[in-house]
């Protein structure tokens, strides 16, 4: 795993290059990195490259459903207007993404 690279792509190049770099990687300690580093503020794209790429290992997915807030989708009750996560994503029950990952971690499939 190049360090020097992975700084480069996620604190100075564009996300299409952090794009194409997540989506050509077979190294799964180099999606790890750029999971739990990448800056929530620029969007999913690359967090669901991440989850979308054949190498991405349990541990990865589940950094990004912890950062993503997705333990919430376990509970009944809706947030109260007050209540805000954590975090830079909003939550939405509509997040097909993080619902997948939901159910696949129920499922034992992840």
């Amino acid at each position: 795993m190049n360090t020097s690279k992975i700084s480069e792509l996620l604190y100075n190049s564009t996300n299409e290059a952090l794009l194409n770099s997540v989506n050509s990687t077979q190294d799964e300690n180099e999606l790890f990195v750029i999971a739990f580093n990448y800056n929530w503020e620029d969007g999913l794209a690359i967090p669901k490259a991440i989850l979308s790429n054949p190498v991405c290992s349990l541990s990865t997915a589940l950094t990004i459903f912890y950062l993503a807030e997705g333990e919430q989708l376990f509970y009944e009750e809706e947030f109260d207007e007050e209540y805000k996560p954590n975090s830079f994503i909003t939550y939405n029950k509509d997040d097909a993404d993080i619902e997948r990952i939901a159910r696949l971690v129920e499922a034992g499939q992840l």
